[in-house]
């Protein structure tokens, strides 16, 4: 959708560039002007100057210059819609919408985004309520400190089904959009709908934009709260469903942290889950995501891709090192085959048996992760290792056979250009390993 020039210059005129940097980095008054280290290259004298009369900055190190509205593309990694509509809600602006239709919608969306703010702010209060001192105690002794608590917006959510919807039906909100982002539940014996997530550790999940649009809630262990009903066993983990905001197939938990880290340069690196991502983040590895108790999907590996800026798009897939995460990287394996381009592949990086990111960086510290991490190998490599590693390759019929195998690999790669590449590896490899020069 076009945005008229009109429209953004009375956006610009309405923010102060120098505080939506400053809400970003660190900003020091110099003069007329501010000044700070550039966001965009590692600096440890400031070079980069900030105008508001003008509403522009620069830096004399690298070069980047622009208004406010780059500056936010750039420094949060997101697109030029996704910034005009986030800056225009600082400035107090509603986005012009070209139809009728579409500004109901948009009204809609904003009152269903308000709606789960509002379900996120009341966890978290709830978190630090003096009854609930054994789930925040169990979060602090796995490792998560108070700060990073409040940066992920960690809360949690009473046993009572209906508190939280008293509370929303209190703010002014109604059944019929708690039901439609599935904060409530309906009963199934025709009595009155139920709140979905109970008595359980709450992780709101943003869009890219900073948005809570889902949650993903953990049951205590039962040493601490022990269950109610000793036949059943609940899960460990559910999910908020599929919702007019959350498509849990195409988005990623961690995202608005791992987009800026992205900018920075920085790895994107999926990992398994919520804790993980926390961890990691919380250790400096800021580009750690994760998909939301669904296999990897196509739309999540180019939503990684899309967020890293430079041309060589290549983030790390973190999978458990026993036969079960082999398995599961075999099968997001296939389905990255057919999306390659130039420039946009992934690695793969494998755990100790029995570790994930979280117990690892708890017991070794980051550079216990960075190390695996940077034994992650290509997926040329990974296909090769795949089919080739643990087989009898005595015989020319097992060999041949092989060599067919990897060849229908290599042939789901849609792109002819990296296609060609992959059959010229593979025909390197082969000789290499099969018909070594003597």
């Amino acid at each position: 959708m076009s945005i008229s020039p009109r429209f953004l210059d009375e956006l610009r005129n309405r923010l102060t560039l120098s505080e939506v940097i400053g809400k970003r980095i660190q900003v020091t008054r110099a003069g007329r002007e501010s000044k700070a280290c550039c966001p965009f290259h590692h600096e440890k004298t400031p070079s980069f100057t900030i105008n508001d009369d003008k509403q522009f900055f620069h830096c004399f190190g690298c070069g980047e210059h622009g208004d406010v509205i780059s500056f936010v593309m750039k420094h949060d990694n997101i697109s030029f819609m996704d910034t005009v509509e986030l800056l225009a809600a600082d400035a107090g602006m509603q986005v012009p919408k070209p139809t009728p239709q579409q500004a109901a919608k948009a009204k809609q969306e904003k009152d269903l985004y308000a709606l789960m703010d509002e379900a996120a702010a009341y966890f978290e209060s709830y978190l630090l309520e003096p009854r609930n001192e054994d789930a925040l105690r169990y979060l602090l002794e796995r490792g998560i400190t108070r700060e990073t608590i409040k940066e992920f917006r960690v809360g949690f959510a009473p046993d009572d089904g209906q508190a939280l919807r008293a509370h929303l039906k209190a703010k002014g909100y109604e059944d019929k959009d708690m039901l439609k982002i599935g904060i409530l539940k309906a009963s199934s014996r025709g009595g009155e709908p139920y709140v979905f997530f109970r008595d359980r550790i709450i992780f709101p999940v943003p869009d890219r934009r900073g948005r809570i649009v889902a949650f993903g809630g953990r049951v205590l262990p039962d040493n601490i709260r022990p269950p109610q009903r000793r036949d059943f066993t609940p899960p460990k983990y559910i999910n908020s469903s599929e919702t007019p905001l959350f498509h849990k197939g195409s988005m990623l938990y961690g995202e608005p942290i791992a987009r800026r880290a992205a900018a920075d340069g920085q790895s994107l690196i999926l990992v398994e889950g919520y804790m993980d991502v926390i961890a990691c983040a919380q250790a400096g590895v800021r580009g750690a995501l994760a998909p939301m108790g669904t296999a990897v999907t196509e739309e999540q590996i180019v939503s990684m891709w899309n967020m890293i800026p430079d041309f060589n798009k290549v983030p790390i897939l973190c999978f458990d090192g026993d036969n079960a995460g082999r398995k599961a990287a075999r099968r997001v394996c296939d389905r990255i085959l057919p999306l390659l381009e130039p420039g946009r592949s992934v690695s793969f990086a494998f755990m100790p048996d029995g570790e994930d990111p979280d117990s690892l960086i708890k017991q070794n510290g980051v550079k216990g992760f960075q190390k695996v991490i940077s034994q992650s190998v290509s997926l040329f490599d990974f296909v090769w290792n795949s089919h080739v590693q643990g087989q009898d390759l005595r015989t020319p019929e097992m060999r041949a056979g092989v060599i067919r195998q990897l060849e229908n690999e290599v042939s789901k790669i849609a792109s002819m250009d990296v296609q060609v590449h992959y059959k010229s590896q593979l025909k390197n490899k082969v000789s290499e390993v099969f018909f070594p020069r003597k």
